[in-house]
């Protein structure tokens, strides 16, 4: 295999490992860029090499940057942030800005904790058990068996018990 086509097949990896990952199908991408399903196969094989162009709308589709899909797919931690991302682009502000703040005060909980300190006075410990008390009490969100919703229904967490 040349230069060319081991760039096209990696392209096309890299294409469709972003496209899994934001839960998207060929057909559901190639309806946004106004193509065939079929095209979009061709670049996932590394069949065929998408135009500049293309590529860019393909980034913007999928919610990723150029330099990650040319590098042949992100690291691991990219895409957990890729995909954390996608999930909060569908949530409201209001809960996009509560899921940020449970976030930055989940991992503040969780770094005291790996280094062995004690929660903070009025904090539960930072475990997975307790992440439910990290709900804010004023924040209208209920725990069913499926996960964490906002008060807009939109599901939030899923549950792990």
């Amino acid at each position: 295999m040349n230069n060319h086509e081991e760039f096209s097949k990696r392209l096309g990896r890299s294409i469709a490992d972003h496209r899994r990952l934001r839960g998207l199908t060929q057909e559901q991408v190639a309806e946004r860029l106004g193509v065939e399903q079929e095209t979009i196969s061709r670049f996932e094989r590394g069949a065929t090499l998408p135009p500049l162009n293309r590529l860019l709308d393909l980034t913007e589709v999928l919610g990723v940057s150029l330099d990650a899909v040319l590098a042949g797919g992100p690291a691991r931690q990219t895409d957990q942030a890729s995909d954390i991302a996608a999930r909060l682009s569908q949530l409201c502000e209001e809960d996009r800005e509560w899921v940020r703040r449970w976030v930055v005060d989940l991992c503040q909980r969780l770094a005291r904790h790996r280094a062995g300190l004690p929660a903070l006075e009025g904090q539960p410990p930072a475990t997975a058990a307790a992440a439910s008390a990290c709900i804010p009490p004023h924040a209208a969100v209920h725990v069913d068996n499926v996960g964490f919703f906002s008060e807009t229904g939109t599901q939030l967490a899923p549950n792990s018990r």
